[in-house]
């Protein structure tokens, strides 16, 4: 029998997409370990619920043995499924695979009961079939489903996500002058990722020339656009006089838990915890994040977009707990994040985001295979990163739409909002800080405001940018969207409708 072998996005990923959001009719198998060793002990049993698992002391490997297994080799073998079948495929060329004592030269088809041993005189596993009402997928509890899922799933290309995510970032921030290149790169990184991880790696370092010399590019056209006070970037400074009278309409948003519901299963979470599924389970940790919104005169709670479901966004610093959220939003499961918004004043505002409204015209999917495997909205180099909470509320920051579409270059703009957390003494004391920039170019550029010498961060973005008119008055114009290097990218507050 020919060994056709082959690691495949569809047989892990797509597999494991398919049983945590149903499983109604899709058969599993167990390995029972039978000798203990640094992952397992001797008796537990391992449901898997993908198509393809790799077996060795690889770190990717599903079923993983330690270092002082030294006969089993780091891919030794994989279990892939074959229709209605599963087989036992030799991967491995220094160590042979034994199939109940048979050796397996190329793959064998598994029977309920067989014993896999690796090696001569290596660990052994018994293969189990689940039978009658216990044998398809969904008869697993959604949460140790989750938990198998990223284990088996996302496990062996964390990795390889975390560079996807690297190079998408990238692309993106290089698309608001460069939009045809970012489309070739990301067409490049589509094509690749549906070819077996190692190629995928071969590829990434093949691409650096091209990333670097785009770099280069970017770096070039900012450095040729005239900003009125060169390239000094101002530090943080705390508020100045004056901001009393609008720094009580400035909120700091935060994550407080989760709700995820797929197939009529809902599951609830709070950030902080340690969600543990299964006993001897690795434990997620469920993370969340933090930003900046504001109030206008007419209720409306405004941030952007990813301070709302960053489960979308920066796939680059995303933990499990987020890129695992991706996943299920991206195959349909319902993904709600709840929030709390406090002002300096200590007003509070309670809302999820199931109830903010946002465009989601440019969100688009990644496919692999016959997978998809991850959705990005629209990005934080995009003008439509924004979104708003109706609050109801009377009272709140001015605004002037029409002329956050004109503002002239060298106009001074000021930000308010909360860089990296800081300001934060629990969640009913917050004091925010001032950034600020130089719009640089007249009007929009791809829809946004552009700035120089941007002295804000990560953690004002939502934020409102303010204009001073000349007598003094504060009216919001934009908001932070992102920033790179020394320049900012600001949604208009015209976008707010």
């Amino acid at each position: 029998m020919a060994n056709n072998y082959k690691n495949t996005v569809s047989g892990t990923i797509g597999a494991g997409f398919k049983s945590v959001l149903s499983g109604q009719g899709k058969k599993y198998y167990i390995l029972e370990h039978k000798v203990s060793s640094k992952y397992h002990r001797a008796g537990e049993s391992q449901e898997i619920i993908v198509d393809q698992i790799e077996i060795g002391r690889d770190p990717r490997c599903q079923v993983r043995f330690d270092e002082s297994f030294a006969t089993v080799s780091r891919r030794h073998a994989a279990i892939v499924r074959d229709g209605d079948n599963w087989k036992l495929v030799q991967i491995s060329t220094t160590n042979k695979t034994f199939l109940n004592g048979v050796p397996v030269e190329k793959e064998w088809y598994l029977q309920n009961g067989d014993e896999i041993q690796l090696s001569v005189n290596g660990p052994k596993l018994g293969f189990i079939i689940p039978q009658g009402n216990k044998s398809t997928v969904n008869t697993i509890g959604l949460s140790r489903r989750l938990s198998l899922f990223r284990q088996q799933a996302l496990r062996p290309y964390k990795t390889a996500l975390w560079l996807l995510g690297i190079l998408l970032l990238l692309a993106i921030g290089l698309g608001t002058f460069f939009i045809i290149r970012g489309n070739n790169i990301n067409k490049q990184l589509r094509e690749e990722l549906a070819a077996d991880s190692i190629a995928f790696h071969k590829k990434l370092e093949s691409m650096s020339g091209t990333l670097n010399s785009m770099t280069r590019d970017y770096k070039t056209l900012l450095s040729q656009v005239k900003v009125k006070s060169g390239n000094r970037v101002s530090p943080i400074a705390p508020p100045t006089a004056g901001a009393e009278e609008f720094s009580k309409y400035v909120y700091y948003i935060q994550v407080v838990g989760y709700t995820i519901e797929a197939e009529g299963n809902v599951s609830t979470f709070a950030v902080g915890d340690e969600a543990v599924f299964d006993e001897g389970d690795e434990p997620y940790k469920v993370d969340g994040w933090i930003g900046t919104g504001f109030l206008l005169t007419d209720g409306k709670l405004v941030t952007s977009r990813h301070c709302v479901e960053a489960w979308y966004y920066d796939l680059a610093h995303a933990s499990d707990w987020q890129i695992l959220l991706n996943y299920l939003a991206s195959q349909g499961a319902r993904v709600t994040a709840k929030f709390v918004a406090v002002s300096p004043s200590g007003h509070q505002i309670k809302f999820s985001s199931s109830s903010v409204k946002c465009r989601r015209s440019g969100d688009h999917a990644y496919t692999l295979d016959e997978s998809i495997i991850t959705m990005a909205g629209n990005e934080t180099f995009d003008a439509l990163d924004y979104a708003w909470y109706e609050t109801g509320l009377s009272g709140g920051l001015n605004y002037d739409s029409e002329l956050s579409n004109s503002l002239p270059a060298n106009t001074e703009l000021k930000v308010y909002g909360f860089s990296n957390g800081w300001g934060i003494a629990g969640v009913t004391a917050v004091s925010a800080t001032e950034g600020g920039g130089t719009v640089v170019v007249d009007g929009l550029e791809n829809g946004m405001i552009l700035v120089g010498d941007a002295s804000f961060d990560a953690g004002h973005t939502g934020s409102p940018v303010l204009y001073t008119d000349e007598e003094g008055n504060y009216k919001v114009v934009g908001i932070v969207a992102a920033r790179s290097q020394s320049h900012g990218f600001i949604v208009p507050i015209s976008r707010i409708k």
